[in-house]
């Protein structure tokens, strides 16, 4: 194993993706069910490893901690841990579910501002009390900090854990996409979004799968290889995931919602690109309210990012390269979950 952490991000970055990291709810599937079941017993105790955390924190915090763990928890960075280590064909070691739980609670740490406004359902965003954002806030660090102390002997763990926390904090950064620039620059928000997406939502997906084989003593040529697995899935299914979300808001917008917040993700930044209207629809992105014409545009535009090549083909180019990143493994029941895992991140 090298002494520096490995670099997750594929060589060539001009492509790579900015992120929202919302919840795949498509993966709920069949075989996101499949994977459960074939690592039944290690996820068993990675739930119970996480129960840990929340009974030894303090009392103010079970609540939010439990909504972050068990509400919020959809374990794709334990699941691939662990994934990754069945398709080494390793025995299974008293460790991995804990090092597995560990890797969930730092990315859920990270992230744990993100799941706010789905924690608190219901609310509007001005009626939220700041204090409670203070407290999920609280909340995250208290995870993140439960995450490295859980590895503190397991110093590959620390130093790529490490490297994740700094990647996440570079794509905070990068969340000023909502200002958009003007004059409108396709390429530079292009690049922000693809860098913010790879630095919050593919990294810590290419760690997982990367410290199954650094764990396991694997040469570092199959370790890079499981890592790209894990970085071009996460890159295809976030986008995925955006483009499907854009197209659902304005395709379902109705046409008595005034109040609308577009979150300016790859979709916005590929319609604006192509469309006649480009300054029309900048203009209403910095309104509060739009008029029942700025939704119509948007509605009768949406058309335009349906019919469009582009994502489609930048997604399945990511899920592609995942596959081919574990082509050279053995046939196994592992292998064929992962394989189903990248097949289902395609448009």
């Amino acid at each position: 194993m090298g002494k520096k952490v490995l670099d997750f991000r594929p060589k060539n970055q001009e492509h790579s993706v900015t992120s929202s990291s919302n919840l795949i709810e498509e993966r709920k599937s069949s075989f996101y069910y499949n994977m459960y079941d074939y690592l039944e017993k290690e996820m068993e105790e990675v739930e119970e490893e996480l129960k840990k955390i929340v009974e030894k924190s303090p009392q103010t915090l079970k609540r939010l901690l439990s909504e972050l763990l068990f509400l919020k928890g959809e374990r794709m960075t334990a699941i691939l841990f662990l994934l990754c280590s069945r398709l080494l064909n390793t025995s299974f070691h008293k460790s991995d579910p804990l090092k597995a739980a560990s890797l969930d609670a730092l990315y859920l740490g990270l992230n744990s501002q993100i799941y706010l406004n789905g924690i608190v359902e219901g609310k509007m965003k001005e009626d939220l009390d700041m204090r409670d954002n203070d407290k999920y806030e609280q909340a995250g660090r208290y995870l993140i900090s439960s995450a490295f102390s859980r590895v503190g002997s397991y110093p590959e763990f620390i130093r790529g854990m490490t490297e994740i926390v700094c990647r996440n904090v570079e794509a905070y950064f990068l969340s000023d996409l909502n200002n958009l620039p003007l004059p409108f620059d396709a390429m530079s928000c292009r690049k922000k979004y693809l860098n913010k997406i790879s630095y919050q939502v593919a990294s810590p997906l290419a760690l997982s799968c990367a410290l199954s084989g650094w764990t396991k003593g694997v040469e570092t040529s199959k370790v890079e290889l499981m890592a790209y697995f894990g970085h071009y899935v996460g890159l295809s299914s976030q986008i995925k995931i955006d483009y499907q979300n854009f197209v659902k808001s304005i395709r379902e917008l109705p046409l008595n919602e005034e109040s609308r917040k577009i979150t300016i993700t790859l979709p916005v930044i590929n319609l604006l690109e192509v469309s006649p209207f480009r300054e029309k629809l900048l203009s209403s992105l910095a309104n509060a309210f739009w008029s029942k014409k700025e939704q119509m545009l948007w509605q009768q535009e949406i058309k335009r990012i349906e019919s469009m090549a582009f994502i489609k083909s930048l997604v399945n180019r990511n899920c592609q390269q995942a596959l081919q990143s574990i082509e050279s493994f053995p046939a196994s029941r592992a292998k064929s979950l992962l394989v189903e895992l990248a097949n289902s991140c395609c448009l």
